[in-house]
């Protein structure tokens, strides 16, 4: 399955929003609770920015040269604001592993109605309180288009996103002492759709989110991103 490209509307899903093939059903993984090596890599570049661009600038502003002063203090500021941004990302994820869900089937059918399983785990310690889960299924639809911009002759690009579809689920408890999430929710797929599709401009969308407040170590969300389409009839 994870070899597979789905084509829908005008534009191909990526392969990494396909889920791999487990015991247990198909599972995915929100990818944007990894660490991974571009995130290294990074911060390896803005690090020796900073070691190099600091120094740089009072041998600049001492020969005189202000525009090459003012150039490394911007490189500066974005290195710092890099470093804080993947800072962050990583004590995240050294909090917790990434979040995942598990399902029978994939891609999804109208329709349809099946067990969705969410699990994350904590990586170093116990809740001392207890934590909540909150998780909502929604298809939204996203608009790109440009407008005359007012200030000039070229054309702005935006970009509009409204909720077709949405069901949120009950809030769910985490046991103090707990160091494993694990939720189960009952997915039902309306009949009607909307179906999943990728347009150049256009593009509905379906996501499975997952909000968990842990108190005393984070408060963090996943999103899946999920292909619902026709069902076939034969």
């Amino acid at each position: 399955m994870t070899d597979q490209v789905i084509k829908l509307g005008s534009r191909k899903i990526e392969r990494y929003h396909f889920p791999q093939k487990h015991p247990e059903g198909y599972v995915l993984v929100d990818r944007e609770d990894v660490w991974t090596r571009t995130n290294t890599i990074l911060s390896v570049i803005f690090f020796l920015v900073l070691i190099l661009a600091i120094p740089g600038i009072g041998q600049a502003w001492f020969a005189g040269e202000l525009d090459l002063v003012l150039m490394l203090v911007v490189l500066c500021l974005g290195s710092v604001i890099g470093l804080g941004l993947l800072g962050r990302h990583w004590l995240k994820s050294n909090k917790l592993t990434p979040g995942e869900i598990f399902m029978p089937r994939f891609p999804l059918r109208f329709g349809e109605d099946f067990t969705l399983r969410y699990r994350r785990k904590l990586r170093h310690k116990q809740l001392a309180k207890p934590g909540q889960v909150q998780a909502t299924l929604l298809a939204f639809e996203q608009v790109t288009y440009s407008v005359q911009s007012s200030s000039s002759s070229s054309n702005d690009t935006r970009t509009e996103t409204a909720t077709v579809w949405q069901h949120q689920f009950p809030a769910q408890e985490v046991p103090a002492f707990a160091s494993e999430i694990e939720e189960t929710y009952h997915i039902q797929i309306p009949r009607q759709g909307p179906a999943s599709f990728e347009g150049q401009l256009n593009a509905v969308r379906w996501q499975f989110q997952v909000t968990v407040n842990l108190p005393g170590v984070t408060k963090d969300a996943s999103s899946f991103q999920l292909i619902v389409i026709p069902e076939v009839v034969t």
